[in-house]
């Protein structure tokens, strides 16, 4: 017993550690910067007065990523702040990001390499020929297990003779292609229900090559949508309709807002388009929804043949098929003397399999309707819950072995219930069904 106590306390001593997808502002041990940063200028040799462009280079490490500037659920986008007194500098010019899951979580983010533009106004008085440096502050957030906030001072040097020559606009030109394309589309938004939907008017040979079911939304407000959900999208009359589950920002605070519709074409590339939303009135989104609704949501006779293959499917699976083909032998014996009465423990059997998966229905249906983004299964994604199951497994496995007993009332109250030969035996051997599917 005192073997089996000090693996147990071994045990549950690795599961109260951090989950892996946990982000902390922890240093780890190496304290070499995870994301290597340079800044290119469109060209060396400049006049004064002129707009030039400015790449900000990232390399991040293999497994680390950075944020965008909406970073979804968790993280901090990278900011900068040239120091250069009469250097005006524009806004960010962000590449389309991805989505990083940190389950239940979904960030929006950059891994590998990337570049941040930016175009500056040089001053008028910028001397033409003497170099000039440009210093600009730069804090990022980098996570891989953790995070780590990474704090840099870089300078790039302009008009210097050694450099005057120097031209990085293919450079420039191949990070302006990451970009999503600038969408000049006449487009709306509103709330319905717990959605926002989106009404987007590309044009007629864009349109025709979107593959619907790729969809991506990436929202430059946070809060805007639910960024775990699965975006919904159909075509009608022309208009590009798109239904997302609302996050938790009152839409009273965003009149307009700016998006990156990412998506496949039918022919396999990616596409990433820019676009800016306004606000429309509740009426239109409400006819547009019903829409939506019909065209994209199941059929009630679709959704029943597709629920019928799933449980054909999960029949055979090795954990359900015995305690079926256990029951259907009963059946064939009860029904050689009394075929009325297998018909009776027949719908028994139904019965408990139905009102289980009623219940657990139920109870996701309030859980939905309370706010939380749950599904069946949902709990296998968690691992606290696989790390609990896991040593749940473990400690039964001891016991099957008979390095100990369970000795309490309850411990048969199970295969009592099921082994019962009347009609309840039926009705709890299929609760038992439905609990080991």
């Amino acid at each position: 017993m005192r073997i089996l106590f000090l693996i147990l306390a071994l045990l549950f001593a690795s599961l109260s550690t951090t989950p892996a997808h946990a982000q902390s502002n922890e240093t780890p041990d190496d304290e070499s910067p995870k994301v290597k940063i340079r800044l290119l200028p469109e060209r060396t040799g400049v006049q004064p007065g002129e707009e030039l462009w400015i790449g900000i280079d990232q390399s991040i490490t293999q497994g680390w990523h950075t944020y965008w500037k909406n970073p979804g659920d968790s993280g901090t986008p990278l900011s900068i702040s040239w120091t250069n007194p009469n250097v005006k500098a524009g806004p960010l010019h962000w590449p389309t990001p991805h989505k990083i899951a940190y389950e239940p979580l979904i960030n929006y983010g950059y891994k590998d390499e990337l570049v941040i533009l930016q175009k500056l106004k040089l001053p008028e008085d910028l001397p033409t020929h003497l170099p000039v440096t440009l210093t600009a502050n730069i804090e990022i957030l980098v996570c891989k297990e953790t995070c780590i906030p990474e704090y840099g001072v870089y300078s790039l040097t302009l008009n210097d003779p050694d450099t005057r020559l120097e031209d990085n606009s293919a450079f420039i030109d191949k990070a302006r292609q990451s970009l999503p394309q600038s969408a000049a589309w006449a487009t709306s938004f509103n709330q319905l229900d717990q959605d926002l939907v989106l009404k987007l008017n590309p044009p007629a040979e864009i349109l025709k090559t979107i593959n619907l079911a790729s969809i991506e939304l990436f929202p430059e407000d946070w809060g805007l949508i639910s960024n775990p959900a699965k975006a919904q999208a159909f075509i009608q009359d022309g208009v590009l309709i798109i239904k997302q589950t609302r996050g938790e920002r009152p839409l009273k605070e965003i009149k307009q807002t700016s998006a990156i519709l990412a998506f496949e074409t039918n022919d396999g590339a990616y596409a990433a388009y820019r676009f800016t939303a306004t606000q429309s009135a509740n009426e239109t989104v409400q006819q547009t929804t019903s829409s939506l609704d019909k065209a994209s949501g199941l059929n009630f006779l679709t959704a029943a043949l597709f629920a019928l293959l799933g449980g054909l499917i999960l029949n055979l699976m090795p954990c359900v098929f015995p305690v079926l083909s256990i029951k259907a032998l009963s059946l064939v014996k009860i029904s050689e003397k009394h075929p009325d009465l297998a018909r009776l423990h027949g719908l028994s059997y139904t019965a408990g399999v139905i009102l289980s998966f009623l219940f657990i229905a139920g109870a996701l249906i309030t859980l939905q309707a309370g706010g939380a983004q749950i599904g069946w299964g949902f709990q296998l994604q968690n691992p606290w819950i696989v790390g609990i199951l896991g040593y749940l497994l473990f400690i039964i496995g001891l016991n099957l072995i008979g390095f100990f007993e369970f000795a309490n009332p309850f411990g048969n109250t199970g295969s009592k219930l099921t082994q019962n030969q009347g009609l309840p035996g039926s009705f709890f051997t299929g609760i038992l069904a439905t609990l080991i599917a």
